[in-house]
């Protein structure tokens, strides 16, 4: 492949990672003397979802911001300091493709508890795969737990430095704790350590080594580091535990990067333009190659 459309394709994929992991918390601005109030609640479906790489958005349709949290594998998720009002409410995949929405009214008597039951039929919704005994079994030191709620929340407020601060410490505490090592890879990431996340991410699947996202956000951060052997790997691996539109994107990416099987390559980042529909435009620059070049093979033109 030309320098130019392997550096085009690389600049696809950066723009994805930056974009699918910049998670900040917003504020509304305050009405005329609103109440504030702190709101929970929790998602239910008939039938497994991985409930950790969903987002829940509370969305002011006429103030234009809105506030964002992180869905906890048990379904559970909390808002802090939210202003009474009306609210468009989203539930969202971790790369912000819409699954459900309705309108909600936040007051003193309504709302202080959302219940959510999510309508699968028709969706494309990553159904939860195998969890190792290891991390079903551990059960978290109340020290660390609370450094990971502080993490939580400055993650929350876009302090990310914060953030990883705290989930350094809840480490130290508790070194079997899975979701703290997860998270610590993507706040990282999103400050730029990416050798930092690596090693997180890394330490995450030592504890569960089929848990799907660890082992995309791994490779997302193999192909940032130009290994894309070893992103090729772990899309594999993640594909084995559960069907991804997102570990089909790594894999065709990385695929693609090395220059090997691009038919396969853009077979599979077909497969993940519903969910990332950035791989259309590197499926276009594949297909464009290919057609430039008739009478070679695909791996001619993209070693060329």
């Amino acid at each position: 492949m030309h320098r130019k459309t392997v550096s085009r394709v690389v600049s696809i994929l950066m723009m994805f990672i930056l974009g699918s992991l910049a998670l900040t918390g917003q504020e509304f601005p305050g009405f005329a003397q609103p109440q504030i109030m702190d709101v929970r609640g929790e998602i239910t479906s008939d039938q497994p979802v991985l409930f950790q790489e969903l987002f829940v958005e509370l969305r002011g349709d006429a103030l234009g911001k809105s506030d964002r949290v992180a869905v906890m594998p048990d379904g559970r998720f909390q808002f802090y300091s939210i202003a009474t009002g009306n609210y468009k409410l989203q539930v969202l995949t971790q790369y912000g493709d819409l699954i459900q929405e309705d309108f909600i009214s936040i007051s003193t008597t309504s709302a202080p508890s959302l219940e959510i039951r999510l309508k699968t039929a028709g969706k494309k919704v990553n159904v939860a795969p195998p969890v190792s005994y290891r991390r079903l079994s551990h059960k978290p030191v109340k020290g660390a737990v609370k450094a990971w709620k502080q993490a939580r929340k400055s993650a929350l407020k876009g302090d990310h430095k914060a953030a990883i601060v705290h989930l350094e410490k809840c480490v130290q505490m508790d070194s079997e704790y899975f979701e703290a090592y997860f998270h610590l890879g993507g706040q990282r990431m999103v400050v730029g350590d990416m050798k930092g996340a690596l090693q997180a991410y890394e330490t995450a699947l030592e504890i569960d080594p089929l848990y799907s996202p660890a082992l995309i956000s791994r490779g997302m951060i193999l192909l940032h580091l130009k290994r894309p052997q070893e992103a090729e790997q772990q899309a594999r691996k993640a594909l084995q535990a559960t069907e991804s539109e997102s570990a089909h994107y790594v894999l065709g990416m990385s695929l693609a990067i090395q220059g090997v099987n691009i038919p396969g390559a853009i077979e599979h980042l077909k497969m993940a333009e519903v969910r990332h529909p950035q791989a259309s435009e590197t499926v276009h620059i594949l297909e464009s190659q290919i057609h430039s070049r008739p009478g070679k093979s695909a791996t001619a033109v993209v070693h060329e």
